[in-house]
């Protein structure tokens, strides 16, 4: 009896602990253990974002495997065994910053139609306080791959007049463990200005 009355307290300190975090200043709470984050730069230092500081880029293989359309993304990090990973690109078509909404409601109109049995959750504009951040519209969906389902976030912004298109992924049993944090990255992508 004893035991789960100290379970269920560790539990609650734990979740505690999840809901009251900086995330990007003290790191993020995910399978019971504090996540840091590191800066990445992307596209010739032009952007920099945030990632978990232990995710590498994944080998052409991998990528290959886990994006098997030639569209895959130009930068694929994840961590070690691949489950949890960001992609990101810039797709050469124009855009303007008042467009980035009616673009993503786009996007989602085909991932729906192309995946009609994913279920849609949320969708947003991410805006930051901090100076040089994109303004990020996003929205999340399930998927089915081999043997599970697979939590996505798909976000873009208008860079230099182009599409900054950006994905996130972990198996749907995760979700709870990474939405936060993954949402934290996302809108903490800024533009450095030279």
């Amino acid at each position: 009896m004893a035991d789960k009355i100290d379970e269920k307290i560790i539990d609650l300190i734990n979740h505690n602990q999840k809901l009251d975090r900086d995330i990007m200043n003290d790191g993020a709470y995910i399978h019971n253990q504090i996540i840091n984050f590191k800066d990445l730069e992307l596209f010739n230092g032009k952007i920099v974002t945030k990632i978990p500081s232990y995710f590498e880029y994944i080998s052409e293989e991998i990528a290959k495997l886990k994006y098997p359309a030639e569209g895959r993304p130009e930068h694929i990090l994840s961590n070690k065994d691949s489950s949890v990973t960001f992609g990101y690109s810039i797709i050469n078509e124009p855009i303007k910053k008042t467009e980035v909404e009616d673009a993503m409601k786009q996007i989602k109109g085909v991932i729906k139609a192309t995946n009609p049995a994913s279920d849609f959750y949320s969708d947003g504009l991410l805006n930051s306080e901090e100076e040089n951040t994109l303004n990020i519209a996003w929205f999340d969906y399930n998927t089915f791959g081999i043997d599970e389902q697979i939590y996505n976030i798909t976000f873009i912004a208008e860079f230099e007049s182009k599409i900054f298109f950006g994905t996130f992924n972990c198996p749907m049993r995760e979700i709870n463990e990474w939405k936060k944090p993954s949402l934290e990255c996302i809108k903490n992508t800024k533009i450095i200005k030279n």
